[in-house]
């Protein structure tokens, strides 16, 4: 049978607690260097987060005084019908916003409107460039991607490139699921047409019709096909 500890046995022994409160704090006096740089390098990392946090921010704000300013441009050369060469052209400001403010997450929404100017002073290829990029940067919002797939489909008709606009549209044409499929329907019905292709043109006409019986385009792409 195991000797029993009387109560003035176990108040001469040593405090556990005291006991492990006294190595621990001879361990950090025998380490207190490296306690030191882990403190030193914690605020440093600190400071770093803070300071790219705090840039970024700053960024971001510039990035949309920027762009509110190049859209203001836009909107008041288009309501004053000014022509594109103009000096006060709102291409320049919007191409400053991608290049300034690059890290703003407003910088890639500049693209499709510099795109767009790009376009309407006839630099097609200059803008199809633009909209790739934009493409690229914006990978991961599926509505921003297939606008730009139509935007790039315009450009490459602008250049009488059926076939490449075609391709541009087939994907989301062929994806039942996609975004404003109807409305890729309805353009290659067209661009089948204008590139010969009659054939083609009207099985994408009768898709369009038993897809979307309701599309108010129906009567449009009939149309194109007397």
């Amino acid at each position: 049978m195991a000797k029993k500890i009387s109560r003035k046995e176990l108040l001469k022994g040593p405090d556990e607690f005291m006991t492990f409160s006294e190595r621990a704090v001879a361990y950090v006096q025998e380490h207190s260097q490296a306690f030191i740089f882990a403190g030193v390098a914690a605020v440093v990392l600190l400071l770093g987060y803070l300071g790219v946090s705090w840039y970024l921010g700053y960024e971001d704000r510039k990035g949309q005084e920027a762009y509110n300013k190049a859209y203001y441009e836009l909107r008041k050369t288009e309501a004053s019908e000014e022509e594109l060469t103009s000096p006060e052209l709102p291409a320049e400001l919007f191409e400053q916003v991608s290049s300034d403010y690059g890290l703003a997450r407003v910088s890639s929404l500049a693209l499709p409107q510099l795109a767009r100017l790009r376009f309407q002073e006839g630099k097609v290829d200059e803008a199809i460039s633009l909209y790739r990029r934009f493409q690229e940067e914006n990978r991961e919002n599926e509505s921003y991607v297939i606008m730009a797939g139509f935007a790039l489909a315009a450009c490459y008709e602008a250049r009488q490139d059926y076939e490449a606009a075609v391709e541009e549209l087939r994907p989301l044409a062929e994806d039942p699921e996609t975004f404003l499929r109807d409305q890729a329907l309805v353009r290659l019905v067209r661009l089948h047409r204008l590139n010969g292709s009659l054939d083609k043109a009207r099985e994408t006409q009768e898709t369009l019709a038993g897809e979307y019986p309701d599309s108010p385009f129906l009567s449009f792409t009939e149309g194109l096909l007397e």
